[in-house]
Formats: C-alpha cells, sequence, structure tokens
C-alpha cells in the first residue's frame, strides 16, 4: 500500500512537471509569434507613413485588431496579472498608439471619414463596467466596420505613454471614451454613442 501510495504521488509529480513544461512551451511559442506580429506591423506602419493618403486604413486597423485577440487570448491563459503577458500587452498598446496617431493623421490630412474611439478600460477596477462599454464598442464596430476604428487602452498599464494620453484627454473616470477627440466620461450605452457615429456616415 505505501509503494502504491508512493507512487501515485510521484505519477503526480511527474504529470504536473510535463504540464507546466508543455504551457511555458506553448507561451514560448505563442510570445515569440506575437512579438514578430507586433515587429511586422510597426515596420508596415512606418512604411506607410511616408504616403499616407494611399494607404488602406481599415487594413491596417484589422491588422492591428488581430494582433490584439491573440494578446487577449494570451492573456486569459496565463492570467491578467501574469508579468510576461503584461509585457506583451504593453508593447501591443504602445503599437495601438502609434497606429492611433498614424489614423488621426489620415483622417485630418486625407478627407477621410473615420470615426476614431480611444477606449479606456480596467481590469482591476468596476471590470464589469469595462466590459460592458467594450461590447457595447464591438456592437458598434459590427455595424459600422467602414466608419470605426477603436484603440482600447488598459489604465492599469504602469506606462507614461496612457498616462499622458489620460491627461491629455481629461479621463477622470474608468471606464471612458474619447470619440473624435471629444471625452465621454463613464460608462456610455448605444444610445448614447450611436448618433454621434451617424453624424459621419
Amino acid at each position: 500500500i505505501i509503494i502504491s501510495v508512493t507512487f501515485v504521488f510521484l505519477l503526480g509529480i511527474l504529470i504536473g512537471k510535463i504540464i507546466t513544461e508543455f504551457n511555458q512551451s506553448s507561451y514560448t511559442n505563442a510570445a515569440s509569434f506575437l512579438k514578430l506580429q507586433t515587429l511586422s506591423l510597426s515596420l508596415q506602419q512606418d512604411l506607410i507613413s511616408q504616403n499616407i493618403c494611399n494607404i488602406d486604413v481599415l487594413k491596417i486597423t484589422r491588422d492591428r485588431a488581430r494582433l490584439g485577440s491573440k494578446v487577449d487570448e494570451l492573456e486569459k491563459s496565463l492570467g491578467k496579472t501574469n508579468l510576461q503577458a503584461v509585457a506583451l500587452k504593453l508593447e501591443y498598446s504602445l503599437i495601438s498608439i502609434r497606429q492611433w496617431l498614424l489614423v488621426k493623421d489620415v483622417k485630418d490630412k486625407c478627407n477621410q471619414d473615420i470615426n476614431i474611439i480611444l477606449f479606456f478600460y480596467s481590469n482591476s477596477i468596476d471590470t464589469e463596467t469595462s466590459e460592458l462599454q467594450g461590447y457595447v464598442l464591438d456592437y458598434l464596430y459590427r455595424k459600422y466596420p467602414e466608419k470605426i476604428v477603436t484603440y482600447s487602452l488598459d489604465s492599469d498599464l504602469d506606462e507614461p505613454t496612457i498616462a499622458t494620453l489620460m491627461g491629455l484627454y481629461n479621463i477622470t473616470q474608468i471606464p471612458s471614451v474619447v470619440l473624435n477627440e471629444k471625452t465621454y466620461t463613464g460608462f456610455q450605452n448605444r444610445e448614447a454613442l450611436e448618433p454621434l457615429i451617424k453624424t459621419l456616415t
């Protein structure tokens, strides 16, 4: 009986080690893939910034959104506070801000009717309201895919650039939405935001 208990105990340790190594390997592969995609997107933005009025804005924003989905998946699998996941999310956020500046340039200089949204959320403070705001913005994007570009920024990240943006747009409450350079503090339902989108359609 003692031998059997010892065997089961050792087997449990072995299985746990195998699972840990598998998860670490999966993370390493996913992280390497995401870093390559992030670099690719960054270089792409540098190249097209030289001739911004001839670029397909919606294509580069869709590429960035797909990358964001992969970052979200990794964050969910590792946990929102996992240091490695946070580092990748921070890198993605900085890429998003760079692209936001590029899209703002396209809108201003090329006369394109694009609704640009900055969405400030939190994973630690009133998370349910932030998630609800995310659902509202997802709904609007699905309804007006050719008119809306959304950049979601985690206010919990220790990143001076995000803090600077929050200061510039006077973000005093989370969640908050900046739509076409105007700040809407706190949760904004579909009925409040949709008429603002329609003014450019």
